[in-house]
């Protein structure tokens, strides 16, 4: 099933007033209007090059973290994203998301479309935790921005649906789209997306048969292995879910997916040991990845392991862990959250502030 296309990038520029002389706000401001013309006549390489000059005089302009700056990240990064080039706009777009988050915080409504874009990337690339990661954290955030009838809504919604589709997690997919679609019920590509999951869910013994035979010419293939956990997870089937991840992570000790794929399910199980043991595993291969460290954090809190889970809930938020929402309301953290500890990690400066 065809992932939903990615939103096409419009870039905004909002011009400077023109005063005299050779300010470098003003040639930042010109600089950003030539970018803006090259991108609409789609010469993109030349829009780069002036778009990377165009950061470099923003950054003696204004301030390395001003939104000036990030509004030309996001320009540079735009001419890569449409070509895709993924891997070239990626950072481009992080940092224009720290400097956002900065400069608005974490609820405003550039914070949640630059996530949903960071989503599309990672979806893009078939890094399918990474993608719903962020699409958690702006649909977290435009349902607090927009309420939940909102059609930016739907489109968070679906595009975590479409995530679901492409590992074979067809009963969540469903649930995702359901809701999008009792926002925007006549949205046609939705309702294409939904047709499309609809006819999959009723050919999935088909689609079983299929890949038990590319397994058994390819038996060596770590993503066979783990689609097919996926699919006996689908089916419900937990124990030979567990066997697949376990055969995937065996032919690839690094498979992020089947890493984590693997620790949810025993803590589905409640064999929170397994569950620590694997995701701590995913923390160290992916050291930046703070959503990750919070999951290591539930599971020590779970445990009762009061320390643990809060210093791993203090690396998660380091790392840029945005979702304070979920934070407050995971009932995994119960064990912590009454502690002055959590009480100091969950609340925002400007509050600490406003309490002395």
């Amino acid at each position: 099933m065809k992932k939903i296309t990615a939103v096409l990038l419009v870039i905004i520029l909002t011009p400077l007033m023109m005063s005299c002389g050779k300010d470098p706000k003003i040639e930042w401001n010109d600089l950003n209007n030539q970018v803006a013309a090259l991108y609409q006549e789609s010469k993109y390489e030349e829009a780069i090059q002036l778009g990377k000059k165009a950061v470099e005089v923003a950054e003696k302009a204004f301030e390395p973290d001003h939104p000036n700056v990030a509004k030309t990240l996001y320009n540079v990064a735009g001419c890569y994203y449409i070509q895709k080039k993924f891997a070239e706009a990626e950072p481009l777009f992080s940092r224009a998301l720290r400097i956002k988050i900065k400069a608005f915080g974490p609820m405003h409504p550039e914070v949640a479309d630059l996530l949903n874009l960071l989503g599309n990337i990672y979806s893009l690339q078939d890094k399918n935790h990474e993608a719903e990661g962020l699409y958690r954290d702006a649909l977290s955030i435009s349902l607090k921005l927009y309420g939940n009838k909102d059609p930016k809504v739907a489109t968070v919604f679906s595009n975590i649906a479409a995530v679901y589709v492409s590992q074979g997690k067809y009963t969540k997919a469903d649930q995702f789209y359901n809701t999008a679609l009792q926002i925007t019920p006549e949205e046609k590509n939705l309702l294409k997306n939904k047709e499309e999951l609809d006819k999959a869910r009723a050919q999935m013994d088909s689609a079983i048969s299929q890949l038990n035979e590319k397994i058994k010419q390819n038996p060596d293939n770590a993503y066979l292995n783990w689609k097919m956990g996926n699919f006996h997870l689908e089916k419900n089937e937990l124990d030979a879910a567990i066997k697949q991840y376990q055969k995937a992570i065996s032919l690839k000790p690094d498979y992020l997916e089947a890493l984590l794929d693997l620790a949810a399910l025993h803590e589905q199980k409640k064999d929170l040991d397994q569950a620590l043991a694997l995701t701590q595993k995913a923390a160290n291969l992916q050291p930046e990845r703070g959503d990750i460290m919070f999951q290591v954090s539930t599971l020590f809190a779970q445990k009762k392991e009061t320390k643990a889970a809060l210093e791993w809930l203090q690396k998660a938020i380091q790392k840029g862990y945005r979702n304070l929402d979920r934070i407050k309301t995971d009932q995994r953290l119960a064990s912590i959250r009454d502690t002055e500890e959590f009480q100091k990690l969950v609340t925002p400066p400007k509050e600490k502030q406003n309490e002395k």
